[in-house]
């Protein structure tokens, strides 16, 4: 099958060394008349068939002779002749050039391709995402797919199919300190995470973060060098005033993250305790007595 006409000519032969017949054909296959009153030009008619379907095929002439000539009208059938399905033109399926975990669903489209037939897909290797009939795509985790779009063939065309590799990056949660200013009070041990209002984690899908906090922190007053440049890993001690970052790790649909802003912590002085020794129980004698000592500090 192809899109181009098909010419089908007729002869009638007339007798050795008698005149040429003349006159006109009527085409026809089966009972439709594809042409009618075709005129022939020495003996031969023919007729230009646009786009013929492809299947088995038949053609009858039926010669219709000029009045008064020395021709009958007759009728001549040709041999059974195949017109086979062709095959469509490159079937291409247009995909977004990203695609991360936490997307939205969206609908893939095709081009190309040839004929009437209808286009389905289908999910034919991993699991990264999963597809409707009709082309709507649902992203399902971080890895790779392959999907598969099939334009279905009809009277005149094969199927195609045309395959694209999706692959669906991990997203990058939100992390974010809501309470940036924040105090505590020297304990002669660094700062707990218990006693810090903790930042807010974004996750996609409305998940939410089961995994591990990391701290790092600077004095305001010098610079010192941990999981980031300028930083030191943990959460302070002494009294001072810092800057505090804080890093989640990397865990299965999501990338490492680190706070989008700092958070300044104070830790302030703490009140020490003071304990005087008492002198209970001594007598007057006449001679110096020692001053009572701080015992405890602490």
């Amino acid at each position: 099958y192809n899109i181009f006409p098909l010419l089908q000519p007729a002869t009638v032969n007339g007798v050795t060394g008698g005149t040429v017949p003349a006159g006109t054909m009527t085409f026809k296959q089966g009972g439709n008349v594809l042409a009618s009153n075709v005129v022939m030009t020495n003996g031969v008619a023919i007729y230009q068939w646009e786009n013929p379907a492809a299947a088995s095929h038949t053609i009858t002439a039926e010669y219709t002779a000029v009045t008064g000539g020395n021709y009958a009208d007759a009728i001549g059938t040709s041999d059974a002749f195949d017109i086979s399905q062709a095959e469509q033109k490159p079937l291409n399926i247009t995909v977004p050039s990203k695609v991360t975990y936490g997307d939205h669903n969206f609908s893939l489209t095709t081009t190309g391709g040839s004929g009437t037939g209808t286009v389905t897909y289908g999910v034919t290797a991993g699991n990264a995402v999963s597809v409707t009939p009709a082309g709507e795509v649902t992203v399902a985790k971080a890895g790779t797919a392959t999907i598969t779009a099939t334009k279905a063939g009809d009277a005149n065309y094969n199927a195609k199919d045309d395959t694209v590799n999706i692959t669906v990056n991990k997203a990058t949660p939100t992390v974010t300190w809501g309470t940036i200013q924040q105090s505590t009070t020297y304990t002669g041990s660094p700062i707990a995470e218990s006693g810090l209002t903790k930042p807010m984690i974004t996750l996609a899908n409305s998940e939410t973060y089961s995994g591990t906090i990391q701290y790092v922190y600077k004095d305001m007053g010098g610079l010192t060098k941990g999981l980031l440049a300028g930083y030191e890993d943990g959460l302070p001690t002494n009294v001072g005033k810092y800057q505090v970052k804080a890093i989640i790790e990397a865990e299965g649909n999501y990338t490492p993250a680190e706070s989008s802003n700092t958070m300044t912590l104070t830790i302030n002085k703490s009140t020490p305790r003071l304990t005087i020794n008492t002198m209970n129980g001594k007598t007057y004698d006449g001679t110096a007595v020692t001053s009572p000592t701080a015992a405890d500090m602490s």
